[in-house]
């Protein structure tokens, strides 16, 4: 400040008295020195007033938010039916959350059904709470994926929950509605708000079937509104994810959110990224370089990402189908989303999913349930 205050006075005041030869001259002289500090202090107080609130502005701004973790949906199933103890790289017992946030993870995903069955499908609002109870005491954020259904929810299966089966358009959006708040309630009631709800699970094709599919768009976009609002009925805080498929089919995406999801109030684009066998993921970067400043330039976050490390893919150019393979697209996933401005994270699908035909693309070897690399590329 000094410095300024030295550079700003256009005369030293010193040389006032040796350019004065009288008294007169020297208080004119003096007058006018002093008027010519008083708009130099002001110009400066001014600059360094701005330059104290810009360097205070850009301190205050929080750093962009970007999540990494897994969806562990499975988790309790896998271990209290099937027995599963799952293990670090060493093969050491590990609990699969508290060691998940102390190597990075910020986040974890789980689903639920309006009706919760058994197996892998058993994830009722009993299941997620206990589960969710683990998740946040881990000082881990979580995304609440709603199904609105009893099974599994895709591009080519969005059906209709049994005891919903048969209403009216009116009478669904009154069900879903009262049904979103509900569960909300019971979260937040549990300690255990979610930071995220993902209203539906990959909807291009609609939801809730068939009163909310696309022949009928307008009944899909207003279920959309109604699980909105039953997340806004309780709470104003978590951020709501709406998801559509194939994150790089720029087509499919940019035609759901600039036709559906532009009809309702959402923070989060969620995408799914299942690369092919081999991949570059040339198709993902020129996916994201397509939708920069797209939707309103909300965050984009990978919802669902995977790829197996075991299969025949071992040699040759792409990514290879093994544990080394896995935990590299892992690492440039996460680069390459970072890249963006808008990219909002990646989120592991079937982390813990080792039983079954995922158990190959899971984070834990299906066999020793060891932690394969790309658990720890996750951050």
């Amino acid at each position: 400040m000094i410095r300024l205050l030295k550079m700003a006075l256009p005369v030293e005041p010193g040389s006032i008295s040796k350019s004065s030869n009288n008294d007169d001259s020297m208080e004119d002289e003096m007058i006018k020195w002093t008027n010519r500090l008083a708009r130099s202090l002001k110009r400066i107080g001014l600059f360094a007033c701005l330059s104290l609130a810009l360097v205070l502005g850009f301190a205050a701004l929080p750093a962009r938010a970007f999540e990494t973790g897994g969806d562990l949906s499975e988790l309790t199933w896998e271990q209290s039916s099937q027995g599963v103890t799952f293990h670090n790289s060493t093969g050491g017992a590990i609990d699969v959350i508290s060691y998940a946030k102390s190597q990075g993870w910020t986040c974890v995903r789980l689903r639920l059904l309006v009706n919760g069955g058994s197996g892998a499908l058993g994830q009722n609002l009993s299941y997620d709470l206990a589960l969710a109870k683990k998740v946040k005491a881990a000082g881990l954020h979580l995304i609440l994926d709603l199904f609105y259904s009893d099974g599994w929810c895709d591009p080519g299966q969005q059906t209709t929950p049994s005891n919903w089966s048969g209403q009216s358009y009116g009478t669904l959006r009154s069900t879903l509605q009262s049904y979103t708040t509900s569960v909300i309630t019971s979260f937040k009631n549990n300690g255990t708000l979610p930071d995220y709800v993902q209203v539906g699970n990959e909807i291009s094709n609609g939801m809730l079937w068939p009163v909310g599919s696309l022949s009928n768009q307008s009944q899909f976009v207003g279920l959309i509104q109604s699980g909105i609002a039953g997340v806004r009925a309780v709470s104003s805080t978590p951020k709501i994810i709406l998801h559509c498929n194939n994150a790089a089919n720029t087509s499919l995406v940019e035609w759901f959110f600039n036709t559906i999801a532009a009809q309702c109030s959402y923070n989060i684009v969620g995408l799914s990224y299942y690369p092919s066998i081999g991949t570059d993921m040339s198709d993902i970067k020129t996916a994201m370089n397509t939708y920069k400043g797209l939707f309103g330039n909300r965050p984009i976050m990978l919802v669902e990402f995977g790829y197996p490390y075991s299969g025949s893919k071992t040699s040759g150019s792409g990514y290879w189908t093994t544990p080394a393979g896995q935990g590299i697209i892992t690492t440039d996933i996460n680069t390459i989303m970072k890249s963006y401005s808008q990219g909002a994270g990646v989120i592991y699908w079937g982390s813990t999913y080792v039983t079954g035909s995922w158990g190959a693309e899971s984070l834990f070897d299906f066999n020793s349930h060891n932690a394969e690399p790309a658990f720890y590329n996750l951050h």
